[in-house]
């Protein structure tokens, strides 16, 4: 008889758990996400600037499960009862033997800020990153007049994207890139040595930055900043954060006060040893007690220690041995081919840095 594993959420944990449980006998696998498609988020801001085409950010589930012998359903989950084993979409019911939710974060948009309904382009989500590609490139063709594209959060992503569009502009003298972060750097929290490397980028590509103040109010032609300063801009992107988009249980799942999903060293929703929860939903420690952040090695690192759990169950095997995240670094790209980065405590710079992060891309892509 087979087992029945359901997996909600197509992202790098949900792709990855499906990879290393491929075609395991005895196990029948559904991937269930509202998008046909994964997004290779740390690509994001390459295609945004046009050194990517659409189909090397988003990859195909329904193609990616038929590969490995899972099956696709593409819908959006409207709750999950825990009782009955059961998995509800808007279109159908499913049961389950054994659940993993992976179902990642939402961006967030402050509802404080006046008028942000106007500027909601989620990136996170397929169409809307083309809406925003398409917007872009209509600033960069349109030269009879200036244009300023402000990215609203200097985090990750939101430096990312306004160096590669700062690095296409250098051809287009008539757009210009301007960074909103309320802390004093771009890429706040992060190690000294990449938010310098960020600050030096951002001079070299000429990235108006605008710290120490937050957006209050964004109107059709100005953003306004909390302590009176405006930024003009012809396009609004806000990068501000993420929430995380826990799908509704009966009985409620363990939260914490965050809104994640409390969980054991299994990776094991409490109270529920037939639900997993993975990724950036899920609050999980790493060996030194910290906190991990929501990123992709540590979605790919839970999924993998997740399948060996899952397939010691099938077996009716002893659990292997916890296993905590480890942290082996972060890569910044900084516009063309000049990045940074720590990879195990190792600075990396320039043109070494961004191989690399071409590497650790394609360790993921790869699988599809």
């Amino acid at each position: 008889m087979q087992h029945s594993l359901v997996i909600i959420g197509g992202g790098y944990a949900g792709t990855t758990l499906v990879f290393q449980l491929a075609r395991l006998p005895n196990l029948r696998i559904t991937l269930i996400d509202a998008s046909p498609v994964h997004l290779a988020q740390a690509k994001l801001h390459r295609y945004l600037a046009g050194d990517l085409p659409f189909e090397e950010v988003a990859y195909d589930l329904s193609h990616f499960c038929t590969k490995y012998g899972a099956t696709f359903v593409q819908g959006r989950v409207t709750g999950v009862d825990s009782l009955s084993k059961q998995v509800h979409t808007e279109n159908e019911t499913l049961s389950y033997d054994s659940l993993v939710v992976a179902t990642g974060c939402t961006s967030f948009f402050p509802k404080q800020i006046e008028n942000i309904h106007a500027h909601t382009i989620d990136i996170k989500l397929p169409h809307d990153l083309q809406e925003a590609k398409k917007r872009t490139e209509a600033l960069f063709e349109e030269s009879a007049h200036n244009h300023t594209i402000a990215i609203i959060g200097g985090g990750l992503s939101g430096a990312e994207i306004a160096l590669e569009l700062a690095q296409k502009a250098k051809d287009f003298p008539h757009v210009r890139i301007a960074l909103v972060e309320q802390k004093p750097t771009p890429l706040p929290g992060m190690d000294t040595h990449l938010t310098q490397a960020a600050l030096k980028a951002c001079e070299t590509l000429r990235v108006k930055r605008y710290h120490g103040a937050f957006v209050t109010a964004a109107g059709d032609k100005a953003l306004q900043l909390s302590d009176g300063r405006e930024v003009p801009f012809s396009l609004a992107l806000f990068v501000i954060g993420v929430s995380p988009n826990v799908p509704a249980f009966t009985p409620p799942l363990s939260l914490t006060p965050q809104g994640l999903v409390d969980v054991d060293a299994y990776c094991r929703a409490k109270g529920l040893e037939d639900v997993f929860a993975l990724g950036d939903i899920v609050c999980s420690y790493d060996a030194n007690g910290s906190q991990n952040l929501p990123t992709a090695q540590v979605a790919k690192q839970q999924a993998k220690h997740v399948a060996k759990t899952l397939k010691a169950l099938l077996a009716k095997r002893a659990l292997p041995r916890p296993q905590s995240v480890v942290n082996k670094g972060v890569l910044v790209d900084l516009g063309g081919k000049n990045a940074a980065g720590l990879s195990f405590g190792v600075p990396l710079y320039g043109k070494t840095a961004y191989l690399v992060k071409r590497l650790v891309c394609r360790l993921h892509t790869r699988i599809f």
